[in-house]
């Protein structure tokens, strides 16, 4: 899908207050998120966040992910913050484990998974079941957020939190733009 002039001018207003280090990198994402369809919100401030979402038909408000700028008037630590969404994806790297566990570790809600198995099989269900015009709530409650430790306990959060990453690189870009494009996939495929 070919960006607009608002969708670009609104990117390159994002672009060019973050520092020098992270405008390739997430000028990238940012451009490939447009490109599937999803627009870079309206901000009032040009330090607030910049949400990419789109209403997706028979399956509402989608935020695909979210772009904040560091702000100079803020004291502490000044960085890009990135969220996104990716709970479609079961096949990640390492970061996005972390990233999965600081979310589960950090919400109120933290369900424990006494049989992991069982949540993929009520995954493949979800997939069958999605496809109708109503969805029962027993597989949304499967689709979410998972980590588990090495002593094998699983936790899991709500799919509806947008996930922190901790500071990326050129060498996460591939991976970000394959499970937006996995997450992207999951919400369309039920049109």
């Amino acid at each position: 899908m070919a960006m607009t002039e608002s969708q670009k001018k609104k990117i390159n207003e994002l672009i060019s207050i973050l520092p020098e280090t992270d405008k390739v990198i997430y000028g990238e994402i940012a451009k490939y998120a447009a490109e599937l369809g999803y627009s870079p919100a309206k901000v009032k401030n040009m330090y607030d966040p910049v949400i990419f979402a789109k209403t997706i038909k028979k399956y509402g408000y989608r935020r695909l992910c979210r772009i904040t700028p560091p702000n100079p008037s803020v004291e502490g630590e000044q960085k890009t913050t990135f969220v996104m969404s990716f709970y479609a994806a079961s096949n990640y790297s390492e970061i996005f484990h972390e990233a999965v566990k600081n979310e589960c570790e950090s919400r109120k809600e933290i369900y424990e998974v006494s049989d992991f198995s069982e949540v993929y099989s009520r995954e493949s269900e979800k997939v069958r079941c999605g496809k109708r015009r109503e969805s029962c709530d027993e597989c949304r409650k499967c689709k979410g957020y998972y980590y588990t430790y090495p002593s094998g306990k699983t936790i899991g959060c709500c799919h509806t939190y947008l996930i922190e990453l901790p500071p990326i690189n050129a060498e996460h870009v591939a991976e970000i733009k394959g499970l937006l494009k996995i997450q992207h996939e999951c919400w369309t495929h039920h049109l």
